[in-house]
């Protein structure tokens, strides 16, 4: 055999032993992401079995923080994303539906628990703080400043004054007309999803004094809500993906519209592209470098109910319901 022949096979045998070193997932995180525009393929890389309902996953450097439903919160260590592994957990009192990370806390939306704060210092041990009851389902979560934003179901929204941890203090609350479900924070504003009454914008300059500034009916049932730009994508179940152009808070209007083939629960935005959970139907990926004309790239029908997404620095993480966690990397083609 000649030195021509002898030295592809040798470099390919360098790879393979890499990869097999280092874990395959370093390909797709070396591998080029798409733009906007481009057919993709979404690759499954791996995931984890939660013993609970996954219901929705928070990245926050090497960990997915995922809520577990009756399990509570779930740590997941990700810094290998082929294996993630338990690092650890932390039973809540309610139905854990949300958290927000900030710092060494956790912020988690127990349902009729109301609000339960969470010390992660130290993952593999986490340590309840304190609790504090909203007196709706606290369904979403969120945190600016020293504060932390409840959608908090017929309460609607729930501003609590967090600067001491362990004696959190209700500030203030705005009722809004129906159920609200989902909550993104993007400068002044609170982006409330409302599963009867559709978008609500409500101004928090002054967390003490929040006042709702404009509501925008739309089909389905708005779940979850995403922000890039002047647009806001909302998950609203049977109707799909609403993009609403917000350039004016106090006049949002509907400029485009996806319909998915599943209920549409979650979206995370990243880059150019929207990734859906959209229950039975798995993830949906739409490039939406157009607003107005959010177009299908790929889909991966999950074993699950796909509830709750998170697109975090090239890679896609879903809450799988009863099915764990899944992790995704879109692949160009």
């Amino acid at each position: 055999m000649s030195r021509r022949t002898y030295v592809p096979i040798l470099v390919f045998l360098v790879v393979f032993a890499l990869c097999c070193l280092y874990g395959f997932s370093h390909y797709y995180c070396m591998a080029e992401s798409p733009s906007a525009g481009e057919n993709a393929e979404l690759i499954r890389i791996g995931g984890y079995d939660t013993p609970g309902e996954a219901r929705s996953v928070t990245i926050k450097g090497s960990y997915a923080f995922l809520c577990d439903g009756d399990y509570g919160l779930q740590i997941i260590d990700i810094s290998t994303p082929s294996t993630p592994r338990l690092a650890g957990a932390y039973d809540t009192p309610g139905y854990a539906c949300e958290v927000a990370v900030n710092g060494n806390k956790a912020f988690i939306a127990d349902c009729r628990m109301g609000v339960q704060i969470v010390d992660i210092t130290d993952p593999s041990s986490p340590k309840g703080i304190a609790q504090h009851a909203t007196g709706g389902y606290a369904c979403g979560v969120a945190f600016h400043d020293n504060f932390i934003y409840i959608a908090d179901s017929q309460k609607g929204l729930q501003i609590i004054d967090i600067k001491d941890s362990a004696a959190p203090v209700f500030v203030s609350g705005c009722e809004t007309p129906g159920d609200t479900c989902g909550i993104y924070l993007s400068g002044d504003f609170a982006y409330l999803a409302d599963e009867n009454k559709g978008l609500q914008i409500v101004d928090i300059k002054k967390p003490d004094v929040p006042w709702l500034i404009s509501l925008l009916k739309m089909p389905g049932k708005p779940h979850k809500i995403a922000l890039k730009g002047n647009y806001a994508y909302i998950a609203s179940w049977s109707a799909g993906v609403q993009v609403v152009d917000i350039s004016d808070t106090k006049n949002p209007a509907i400029v485009g519209v996806y319909d998915t083939p599943g209920n549409s629960c979650d979206i995370s935005i990243m880059e150019g592209f929207a990734f859906v959970a959209d229950c039975e139907a798995g993830v949906q990926v739409l490039d939406i470098s157009s607003p107005a004309s959010p177009r299908f790239i790929t889909g991966f029908d999950t074993p699950g109910n796909a509830r709750g997404i998170a697109a975090h620095n090239g890679f896609v993480y879903l809450a799988d319901g009863e099915k764990g966690l899944h992790i995704f990397k879109l692949i160009e083609l």
